[in-house]
C-alpha cells in the first residue's frame, strides 16, 4: 500500500506507519485481546469511555474503540 512502511515483529505483531495529513499529529493503536468482553467491562469500570463490541463488521475479529483525550484512535480487537 502506497504511503505504508510496515514491520513484522518475530514474538508476534506489526507496527505500521501510513502517511496521513488527516492524522497528522496523531495515531492508531490496535490491541489484540484474548477476552476483548472482559476488558470493555474491566475499562468501563475504571470511568474510560469505550465503544460497544462489534461483532458484525468482520468475521475475523470482534472490534471495539475508542479514543484517548488528544484524539488518537485505540481499536480493540479479539480473533475469532
Amino acid at each position: 500500500m502506497e504511503g505504508l512502511a510496515e514491520w513484522h515483529i518475530p514474538a508476534g505483531g506489526v507496527v505500521q506507519l501510513v502517511a496521513s495529513s488527516d492524522r497528522a499529529g496523531r495515531s492508531l493503536l490496535t490491541l489484540d485481546l484474548d477476552e476483548l468482553e472482559h476488558e470493555l467491562a474491566a475499562m468501563r469500570e475504571r470511568g474510560l469511555e469505550v465503544g460497544a463490541l462489534d461483532d458484525t463488521t468482520s468475521d475475523k475479529v470482534l472490534i471495539a474503540s475508542t479514543t484517548d483525550p488528544e484524539g488518537n484512535e485505540i481499536t480493540l480487537v479479539q480473533q475469532r
